[in-house]
C-alpha cells in the first residue's frame, strides 16, 4: 500500500490502522474532486462490508466515518473520520432535492 509521509503520520495520530484502509479500497464509494479520489463508506458500501466482514471486526462503528483521500494513481495523501458530509457531484439515476433560495421564491411570487 503507497502512503505518503503526511498519510502515515495522519493515521498514526488519528489512530487509523493500515488494514482499515485496505477495507476502504475495497468496499468504500469513491468521490473524484479536484483530481484525486475520496474514499468513504455510505449506506450501501457500509451495508456491504457488514455483510462481508460482520463480526470478525472488533470495533465497527469506529470505520463508518473513516475517509481517505488518494490520486489518480492510488497513492494515499491522507485519511481522517469524518465529522462532515461530503459533498457528491450529480449522478444520473440518483435523486436529487431541489432547492430554491428564499428570495429567488419571492421574487418569482411579485411577477
Amino acid at each position: 500500500m503507497w502512503l505518503t509521509e503526511h498519510a502515515s503520520q495522519r493515521l498514526q495520530q488519528r489512530a487509523i490502522p493500515e488494514a482499515a484502509l485496505e477495507l476502504l479500497r475495497r468496499y468504500a464509494c469513491i468521490e473524484y474532486s479536484n483530481g484525486s479520489r475520496i474514499r468513504y463508506f455510505d449506506r450501501r458500501s457500509w451495508r456491504q462490508l457488514m455483510q462481508a466482514v460482520g463480526t470478525s471486526l472488533k470495533e465497527p462503528e469506529r470505520l463508518s466515518g473513516l475517509y481517505a483521500i488518494e490520486t489518480e494513481t492510488g497513492v494515499i495523501v491522507t485519511a481522517g473520520h469524518r465529522y462532515r458530509r461530503i459533498k457528491r457531484d450529480y449522478q444520473p439515476g440518483r435523486r436529487q432535492a431541489r432547492r430554491r433560495s428564499h428570495r429567488s421564491h419571492s421574487l418569482q411570487s411579485k411577477r
